[in-house]
């Protein structure tokens, strides 16, 4: 049976609003790139939903007029500096989330009508499976941070991490998680060793970190060819000692215990994948509803917004 998270499950927006409040205390915007100890958070997290929005008339007025029934989040903005906490405003609007219609059990957005019913999400993990084609992949599902593969190309033994539509050298994900050249080579033997490491040359793995900086930070729109490669190098290796998985699931798969995207994580799903891609083992089956969550909606939204938050960071102007 799927897992049930830790919340309430009758769909009210008090439950969606718990659930959001949780996200607006424990969010961190930095004032400052890399810089952890001036940071905005908000306190007091108020919400005003909308009088009367389950009356016919208004339901009406929405859905002819194209509008959306939004309960409006407010809070105070709080600035944190080497620990000292400032209240900069009161009560500013933060925000608007759709509100539940109660009596129907849906939203409206924009004058359409929608049910949001509570879903199954993989547990965040690497999984190692097969695709339509019975190639063996890995997959990357992440809690926080950007979800990719990793595939062979079986022509020239070359192993590729692929986000999006993009496929970086699997050196250049290996190096960000600290991993040595001896220690992949331990990991995927000799030719692959000769293959996905010796002969990478200096300007194709710069050339592939680079690729792999601009999937990473996407929503700035940089430049990534003007900035200093040193500076780029840590910039990838700092994003993913931010990611998150789930270590129950990482120790029920590769028996070990892995909260972030590390290099033991690596070298498991690397050694699973060549297991399963010589016949020696069998793929995880990802539909087990053994790996599988059931999100209610309320968590669905803080999802969301979990998943915008860099995005919404780098729009901010202090």
């Amino acid at each position: 049976m799927p897992k049930l998270s830790p919340v309430g499950w009758d769909n009210s927006p008090e439950q969606t609003e718990i659930s959001l409040r949780d996200f607006f205390e424990k969010a961190h915007i930095n004032i400052k790139k890399d810089d952890d100890t001036s940071y905005v958070t908000f306190e007091n997290i108020n919400f005003e939903r909308k009088k009367d929005a389950g009356l016919s008339v208004n339901l009406k007025d929405a859905i002819l007029n194209q509008k959306s029934i939004l309960t409006k989040i407010y809070a105070d903005v709080v600035k944190v500096t080497n620990g000292k906490r400032k209240t900069v405003a009161k009560q500013v609007l933060i925000g608007h989330v759709p509100q539940l219609i109660e009596g129907r059990g849906t939203y409206l957005i924009s004058g359409s009508e929608y049910n949001v019913v509570s879903q199954l999400r993989r547990d965040s993990s690497s999984y190692v499976g097969l695709d339509n084609n019975q190639n063996v992949y890995a997959e990357f599902n992440l809690a926080k941070g950007r979800n990719f593969d990793i595939v062979l190309d079986p022509i020239d033994s070359l192993f590729y991490v692929e986000i999006g539509t993009s496929r970086i050298l699997i050196k250049v994900l290996a190096d960000a998680l600290g991993m040595t050249g001896d220690e992949f080579k331990k990991i995927v033997g000799e030719q692959f060793y000769k293959a996905n490491w010796d002969l990478i040359s200096d300007s194709k793995f710069e050339q592939n970190y680079r690729k792999l900086y601009g999937k990473l930070y996407e929503y700035k729109d940089e430049d990534v060819r003007s900035i200093p490669f040193e500076t780029l190098k840590q910039a990838v290796k700092e994003y993913y000692t931010t990611t998150k998985v789930d270590p129950s699931t990482t120790k029920y798969l590769y028996d070990i215990e892995s909260k972030r995207v590390d290099k033991e994580l690596l070298g498991a799903t690397l050694k699973k994948f060549l297991a399963v891609n010589s016949g020696e083992e069998a793929p995880v089956d990802t539909d087990d509803l053994y790996y599988q969550r059931l999100y209610p909606p309320q968590l669905l939204f803080k999802d969301r917004l979990e998943r915008l938050l860099p995005e919404i960071s780098n729009k901010l102007r202090f």
